[in-house]
């Protein structure tokens, strides 16, 4: 099955999953949509972000 909303869901749906010091990897950093997602969960669950890679990018962010 699919998570509602698509990869921005994964933060909603797991939010009381995800602890402090958790660290989500989000790959395809080079597209527009996905560095909006990790903006807003950025946002929400008030982390740390940063991109990671050259050929392959990928957002790493960590849960304060």
């Amino acid at each position: 099955s699919r998570t509602k909303a698509g990869r921005y869901g994964l933060v909603p749906v797991m939010r009381k999953h995800i602890a402090s010091g958790c660290v989500i990897l989000l790959d395809d950093a080079y597209r527009r949509d996905e560095c909006e997602i990790a903006e807003r969960w950025r946002k929400e669950l008030g982390s740390t972000l940063h991109i990671e890679g050259i050929d392959k990018p990928y957002i790493v962010m960590k849960v304060t």
